[in-house]
């Protein structure tokens, strides 16, 4: 074989290793993504509810899911982050004796969010027809070579628990 179909063929066999490696990457990404995420409304009223997450220093943050008392619906939600996502739900009105009361589940992060179904990236920053809402945070994995396979939101009054299920990369 000649020298220049010996570097040819090199070149190739080089090209289809880093096509590969990208590939290997874009599962290991989409596998971050795709995780499964469910709302359970443990409390009285319907519920709204955002999400969000932090990717080197901007938020994406979507919502409102609409989650009726005593059920769990799924969210699709993509985060790229491993480390933590952010939540912000309100309920429905509420009654209490001549007052009415809603009750409101985040406390930590202020991001920005629409009165309507929404997605928005830099979700820090303030926009047109947006308002602020306090989020707040649930921490998914802290170790490494771990990957989150599912993420549960309970929310009862006064309290969220969140249940996460990882598994090895």
């Amino acid at each position: 074989m000649s020298r220049a179909l010996c570097i040819a063929a090199a070149i190739l066999g080089f090209l289809s290793w880093v096509e590969n490696i990208d590939t290997v990457a874009a599962q290991s990404n989409s596998a971050t993504s795709g995780s499964n995420i469910s709302i359970c409304n443990d409390f009285s009223t319907r519920i709204y509810v955002a999400l969000a997450s932090q990717n080197q220093g901007s938020f994406n943050a979507a919502g409102w899911w609409s989650i009726e008392p005593n059920t769990c619906e799924p969210a699709d939600f993509s985060f790229q982050g491993l480390a933590t996502i952010y939540y912000a739900a309100d309920s429905d009105q509420i009654k209490q004796g001549n007052s009415t009361e809603h009750e409101h589940w985040g406390n930590e992060t202020n991001l920005y969010v629409s009165d309507h179904k929404f997605n928005f990236e830099n979700a820090q920053l303030n926009r047109s027809g947006a308002h602020s809402e306090m989020f707040g945070s649930a921490k998914l994995i802290t170790q490494p070579q771990m990957i989150v396979e599912t993420i549960t939101f309970h929310f009862l009054p006064g309290n969220t628990i969140t249940n996460v299920t990882t598994k090895k990369q």
